[in-house]
């Protein structure tokens, strides 16, 4: 690549001490020559503030102050990002190695793309991997219907496509990610898919997704309605479809796949890349 487009990556953080050096090592680790990164702390009780200074030179903008939740952390960090593309890590997942090289290349190739994603491993506690998740290309024809399966870590977005909406609202807990998700493919915004891994979701005891998931199914009804032409639910035909194409297109296979053989670059990274 003769252009590097500028990326910013943005990790919201709160008490995350256990898994947030990790997760800065994966995005210092990228050697992206045209990075912009920001951590946006929660007033961190925990060693985070420590472990945020001890990777200072190779922050663009770090803050520790109260802030009124991951929402707003994010959006803080969108109003000091200067990156064509943009995304977020939160302090407890990982960027996978090349993956801002593989989001750079994705854009250099598609200079009208507004969405990128890509698949997702899920992790545990101590790097161990559980699974590998494979995320379809996005449509507004399912969008219109309520489908919209994007694994967050693994998702990038040109920041100008929604110019001053493009921030997150901030009166979603769970699904605020997916509300931007959306609004980029129901506006016509042109989506792209790698079949590659660009990111690991880490699941433990504090996950978000799994203490909340009552209000990750209500803000889903939300969204629904306030995108979907009022739907409040996805009709069983749509999701029988939803589940016959991606059986079609091999990402069923290729989920079960690499599930059942993850590749050994992959396990080699989590088990050695990290100090």
């Amino acid at each position: 690549m003769n252009h590097f487009p500028k990326i910013t990556v943005i990790t919201p953080s709160y008490n995350q001490a256990s898994f947030l050096s990790q997760t800065i090592q994966s995005v210092i680790n990228q050697k992206y020559p045209n990075l912009q990164f920001i951590i946006m702390d929660g007033g961190s009780t925990d060693d985070s503030v420590n472990i945020i200074k001890q990777y200072s030179d190779d922050i663009d903008y770090w803050v520790s102050e109260k802030d009124e939740g991951q929402s707003d952390a994010i959006n803080k960090g969108l109003r000091l990002a200067e990156g064509d593309i943009v995304t977020w890590i939160n302090s407890d997942d990982l960027l996978m190695p090349g993956s801002l090289l593989t989001a750079a290349q994705a854009w250099t190739d598609n200079p009208d793309l507004a969405l990128l994603t890509a698949d997702c491993i899920r992790i545990g506690p101590k790097n161990e991997f559980l699974a590998w998740h494979s995320v379809p290309r996005q449509t507004e024809w399912f969008a219109e219907r309520g489908l919209i399966y994007i694994d967050q870590p693994g998702t990038f977005w040109k920041r100008s496509f929604l110019g001053s909406d493009g921030l997150i609202d901030v009166s979603l807990a769970g699904v605020m990610d997916h509300d931007l998700w959306y609004r980029i493919v129901l506006q016509q915004g042109k989506s792209l898919n790698l079949r590659q891994c660009t990111a690991a979701i880490r699941l433990h005891e504090d996950t978000k997704s799994t203490n909340i998931q009552d209000v990750f199914e209500r803000e889903g009804q939300m969204l629904r309605v306030k995108h979907c032409k009022g739907l409040s639910g996805i009709a069983y035909s749509t999701r029988l479809f939803y589940r016959a194409w991606k059986c079609f297109s091999g990402d069923y296979f290729r989920q079960f796949l690499f599930s059942s053989f993850p590749p050994k670059k992959t396990i080699k990274y989590l088990e050695n890349d990290f100090h």
